[in-house]
């Protein structure tokens, strides 16, 4: 993952110049040394069913327990 990636994947952009991440831009001058795709790991079949398991065992659980083990504690 880069930091900013929103602004620089999936924008039209009317001409070639400077984008708006210099990090990003920094690493497109090293191509092709340096090949830079968008943060879709999560994006397969097997990752989405195993996201939507969890959701509906956590519900699951907060439903007849209230609580779940995934759980998440926020500072006081």
């Amino acid at each position: 993952m880069l930091p900013h990636e929103q602004d620089v994947f999936f924008k039209q952009f009317d001409a070639w110049g400077p984008l708006p991440d210099t990090d990003i831009q920094s690493l497109i001058n090293m191509y092709p040394r340096v090949l830079i795709t968008p943060h879709i790991g999560s994006n397969t079949d097997e990752a989405v069913a195993n996201m939507v398991e969890t959701s509906f065992k956590n519900f699951n659980e907060i439903l007849t327990t209230g609580t779940s083990s995934n759980l998440l504690k926020t500072p006081n």
